[in-house]
């Protein structure tokens, strides 16, 4: 899905739907194109989407979170900006990942709030993180 977002006379694109199927049809032609990626993947915790399933195995939700990264790294530009909002299970995920494929963490920024996810079986989540890197 394209949104067209008109911001002080500056055409912006946005984006929504699986990036690897979004990009995947465009990657030849967005390959260094993108200033900017906001990644928000699913965080696997069993929640009703209608096209994703939410309860991967540990194996295939690694492997699902790094094809994204991957595919989001091939289209963003050098020194373009690349966050990624994911919980505390995930961080070590981009955190290893990206610096691999050639970016620099900037920034960690911790979002605390005060309502959650209901939980039946655990602690309501209170704190995500999105980890800030640039494509060196």
């Amino acid at each position: 899905m394209l949104y067209r977002v008109w911001e002080k006379h500056t055409l912006c694109e946005v984006y929504q739907g699986d990036c690897r199927e979004v990009i995947a049809e465009n990657r030849i032609e967005w390959r260094n194109a993108f200033d900017m990626i906001f990644a928000d993947p699913p965080f696997n915790i069993g929640q009703d989407y209608d096209s994703h399933n939410d309860e991967m195995s540990e194996g295939e939700f690694e492997l699902f979170i790094l094809e994204t990264l991957g595919v989001c790294a091939e289209v963003l530009r050098v020194g373009g900006i690349f966050v990624v909002h994911v919980p505390d299970e995930m961080v070590h995920l981009p955190l290893i990942s990206l610096p691999c494929l050639g970016f620099e963490r900037i920034d960690w920024i911790i979002w605390h709030y005060r309502f959650g996810q209901c939980q039946d079986s655990k602690f309501i989540r209170s704190k995500n993180h999105a980890l800030v890197f640039r494509k060196g």
